[in-house]
């Protein structure tokens, strides 16, 4: 599990929760922008589980070992799926691209900068997650070929 600092969690878990209400507007908006790259819809609908609308009821809860624990899952099934590691990198930030305008409509000029960076902290931590479990899973395969 990729810790998030304690002091960032109650940000966190504010700025997801303030959002929930609107995350599936922003999926529904991202999945429109992801079509234009020409996904297959098993690679599609694996990386929306990565995106913060996926994670939101267990950030919410605090939960934060099951967050990661399906981020995990969900980058191994990319990883089989052989999903370039910058498209995943591109589809989270486009997922915070979207967010924003929410942002400021929920926080106000004074309160989006903070905002941002839990966002940011959210979307860092999930790549994180994303590559270990990416090159973990690309290394068991190779060693898996090299047995054979």
């Amino acid at each position: 599990m990729i810790p998030l600092k304690q002091s960032s969690q109650g940000l966190i878990i504010d700025v997801i929760g303030k959002l929930k209400p609107h995350l599936d507007a922003i999926t529904g908006s991202w999945r429109e922008k992801l079509l234009s790259f020409g996904l297959d819809s098993r690679t599609l609908n694996t990386l929306e589980r990565l995106t913060p609308a996926a994670g939101a009821d267990f950030i919410i809860e605090r939960n934060f070992y099951k967050f990661f624990e399906s981020l995990h899952y969900n980058s191994v099934r990319l990883a089989k799926l052989s999903t370039d590691t910058r498209l995943v990198a591109r589809s989270l930030e486009l997922y915070q691209e979207l967010c924003e305008p929410w942002l400021l409509q929920l926080y106000g000029e004074e309160g989006l900068t903070n905002a941002q960076a839990a966002l940011e902290m959210v979307r860092s931590a999930t790549f994180v997650a994303f590559s270990g479990a990416y090159f973990d899973t690309k290394t068991f395969e190779t060693q898996a070929l090299l047995r054979v």
